[in-house]
């Protein structure tokens, strides 16, 4: 639950003191004149105030509607607001120009053409079109102070640069990614809210959906010479839009301007932050632009998860280390390339292995406190090394980094899993699915916990959620095929090895009439043999179908083949539910020793 606390005055409530106590100062000036018309002035002031707030509520209509340069509203407000002191000026002394008028009317424009100035030269330094908030903000103020959640859509380009989709996807993920670090609140990561791009449905459907507080809208408005981003804070329900601004940057000051936008809206809705939190607002590093830009082309491509992505990506980021060889994020890319397209079989273990340690390391060297990174050290820990401790210190101190890091969460909750700390684990899972909830591997994750927790019926009903998304996760036929096995619904576990199998392995038809001539066990065992050719991928499971078949000795032999090639998979066979009737085979005891797991 974050804390909140009343915010440090903001420029806007700065800039209306400043021009509260000049215009204090004339009026003790005026208050010389003996010749004084309260009643014109009266009338002056009420027409005056009364069509500058029509006038700054119609531009504010139209710069929203039609994404105009706001600095162009700031400047106007600002001519209405100095404009009032003059008119006063002016009726005080009768419509007429003494020397006194003539003084005050020459001060009340030197300071008026300084702070415009000031607000061209440093545009988040003051920002006086917030003044059209007054009518709402007390409603406005009880509202921002109960958000505790909030997504951030993906980026609308409204840019003619309409090619630039890496770099307006880039700078999406970047947002998240630092408002991230901000642990007062909850951010939903953004698989989860791709799939609202361009969406008409409206702000209350996505909050509700996604089960958030608030949404942010942004707006890519420039990015050829600089990136000018506009970003509205809205409330879910009811739906109303509290806060407004644009912000401009240069492309190698990007990472201020990400701080700027999430110190203004942790201001907004009175997030006090630690310390810690606000020194890192305060130190935004400059980057290198094309860098950086190749930096976030690598990130795009990697991502895709294509064979041709992962070489594109790896291209990108050497472009990027190229021009900036102490450039931590692109080493991390490098990195997390890499183990995608180990993950999806594009490249063999040993090739891949390598190169992720060595990225990673370099990332970890430049940057200690790199969350990607320390993600990744806490991955490999895992699933490599079987370094539990290890693992266990780096998935901490990259959640510490970035408190709203999915996968961190995620792969975290298996650590804990195989060390049977199941309540924890549980913990950590739920985080991961309270950020991400339209993640298909964080729910494929979750449907695992469930069945080694013995939940089967609620891992069938997850993985099946995860099929309705229409999204490619192995893990979704394992838990069914494992959650169909203990139900003792054999049929329903060959029909999901056909789905898995069915296509790509020759001769599993032979499985199919095994299981209706001879039984399940005779099936796996055949499926078992099958699979022998495929060793790097499949020694995992071929123990676990050879396990099925009731063939105790093969199902050893293999599971010593894949602690040998420490597959990643090895750490779940100690789990309660497979292998379960090994468990007193001094055989089987000793590898779990091996591995420093308990039985």
């Amino acid at each position: 639950m974050p804390s909140h606390a009343p915010p440090e005055k903001g420029p806007l409530v700065n800039f209306a003191g400043q021009i509260s106590r000049f215009t204090g100062i004339i009026y003790l000036f005026m208050e010389t004149n003996a010749h004084r018309n309260r009643k014109s002035i009266a009338r002056g002031l009420f027409v005056y105030l009364g069509s500058a707030w029509v006038f700054i509520e119609a531009l504010n209509f139209l710069i929203d509607k039609y994404y105009w340069n706001s600095r162009v509203l700031d400047i106007l407000i600002i001519l209405v607001i100095f404009g009032l002191p003059a008119m006063l000026i002016y009726l005080w002394f009768n419509n007429k120009f003494p020397t006194k008028a003539i003084i005050l009317h020459s001060v009340n424009l030197v300071i008026a053409l300084t702070v415009i100035t000031l607000g061209l030269i440093k545009p988040n330094l003051i920002d006086p079109s917030q003044i059209r908030l007054l009518k709402f903000q007390d409603q406005q103020e009880k509202l921002a102070i109960s958000v505790r959640s909030l997504a951030i859509l993906p980026f609308s380009n409204y840019t003619e640069t309409k090619n630039q989709e890496s770099l307006v996807a880039g700078l999406h993920d970047a947002l998240i990614g630092e408002f991230g670090q901000i642990g007062g609140i909850r951010v939903i990561s953004k698989t989860s809210t791709l799939p609202y791009a361009n969406s008409q449905k409206t702000i209350r459907e996505i909050a509700s959906e996604l089960k958030v507080d608030a949404i942010i809208e942004t707006s890519v408005l420039s990015l050829d010479r600089g990136i000018r981003i506009q970003v509205k804070l809205i409330n879910a329900s009811p739906e109303m839009q509290l806060w407004t601004r644009n912000f401009d940057s240069s492309i190698d000051n990007v990472m201020d301007l990400y701080n700027q936008i999430v110190k203004n809206i942790a201001n907004e809705i009175h997030l006090a932050l630690t310390p810690h939190e606000k020194s890192s607002l305060e130190n935004a590093q400059l980057v290198n632009p094309e860098a950086y830009r190749a930096y976030l082309e690598g990130k795009f491509q990697s991502e895709l998860l294509t064979e041709s992505g992962f070489q594109n990506a790896l291209k990108s980021f050497q472009r990027s280390l190229e021009v900036d060889s102490t450039f931590a994020p692109a080493y991390g890319g490098m990195a997390f390339a890499w183990i995608g397209a180990l993950q999806m079989r594009h490249v063999p273990v040993a090739q891949a292995i390598p190169e992720i340690y060595k990225n990673n390391l370099r990332a970890l060297a430049l940057d200690p406190d790199y969350p990607e990174a320390q993600y990744i050290n806490g991955l490999m820990s895992f699933q490599a090394e079987w370094d539990w401790q290890k693992s266990e210190a780096a998935f901490r101190k990259a959640i510490e980094g970035n408190p709203n890091h999915v996968l961190s969460h995620a792969f975290f909750s298996h650590v804990l899993l195989t060390q049977k700390r199941f309540e924890e684990a549980f913990e950590e899972i739920d985080k991961a699915v309270d950020l991400d909830p339209g993640n298909p591997l964080v729910l494929s994750l979750y449907g695992v916990i469930l069945w080694h927790h013995g939940d089967l019926d609620r891992a069938i009903e997850v993985a099946k959620t995860v099929q309705e998304m229409n999204a490619f996760s192995p893990l979704l036929y394992v838990i069914l095929d494992a959650s169909y096995y203990h139900q003792g619904d054999y049929r329903g576990s060959i029909e999901v090895m056909e789905r898995r199998y069915g296509n790509d392995l020759d001769g599993f038809k032979e499985v199919a009439v095994a299981f209706d001539r001879d039984g399940y066990q005779t099936a796996m065992k055949r499926l078992a043999e099958l699979l022998r050719d495929q060793t790097q991928t499949y020694a995992f499971y071929i123990a676990l179908y050879y396990n099925r078949a009731g063939m105790v000795d093969e199902a050893i032999r293999w599971l010593q083949i894949v602690i040998e090639n420490h597959d990643p998979d090895a750490s779940y066979a100690f789990l309660p539910q497979e292998f379960s009737n090994l468990r007193a085979d001094p055989r089987y005891i000793a590898l779990a020793r091996k591995m420093n797991l308990p039985i």
